[in-house]
């Protein structure tokens, strides 16, 4: 999902997204509208996890690495209602990312993962810059914390002081979905 001009590696959750003309879900690879004929994407109220799931799966996603957590539950939660999307449970987020890292090389097709915001995106920062390295097609998926507490050193669970800034410097695109 992305935000009328484009595409996203790394995305948060950001409690409820209503999907309305200002989004404009498209394939990262090809810049394809995912909006297909019989397909209510765009009007349709979700959450945020649910969202970015069913973007993903729109590109072609059959596979979720990740490490469940509590910014990231309304993806996990959005995983498990789909059957045609399997999740694989990882012991830590590096792993998580490097079996997608391991994916994308394997099958030639983008390598999804997910895990929490703050240190789990900084665990998992090793294999992010080896698949930037190995030019491995590998997308994060991974939340935030409340908006209204961004920026604002607070001390929130998971807090990261600048996640997206962060992560543009090791990999090609960071973003943020937001209301």
């Amino acid at each position: 999902v992305s935000r009328c001009r484009g595409g996203i590696q790394t995305g948060a959750v950001d409690g409820d997204l209503e999907l309305d003309g200002c989004y404009r879900p498209y394939c990262i690879r090809t810049g394809l509208s995912l909006v297909q004929p019989g397909i209510k994407i765009l009007s349709e109220k979700m959450t945020g996890g649910e969202a970015m799931i069913r973007a993903a799966k729109a590109n072609g996603t059959d596979t979720i690495f990740g490490l469940p957590g509590a910014q990231i539950y309304p993806m996990f939660d959005a995983i498990s209602r789909d059957p045609d999307i399997t999740s694989i449970i990882s012991r830590h987020e590096q792993g998580a990312a490097y079996m997608a890292y391991g994916y994308a090389k394997a099958t030639g097709r983008p390598g999804v993962f997910s895990v929490v915001p703050g240190p789990g995106i900084l665990n998992a920062s090793a294999a992010l810059c080896t698949a930037d390295g190995g030019n491995q097609p590998v997308v994060c998926l991974t939340g935030q914390i409340m908006s209204a507490f961004l920026g604002k050193g607070r001390g929130h669970l998971h807090e990261l002081a600048d996640q997206q800034a962060t992560l543009r410097t090791i990999i090609k695109h960071a973003d943020h979905i937001a209301d």
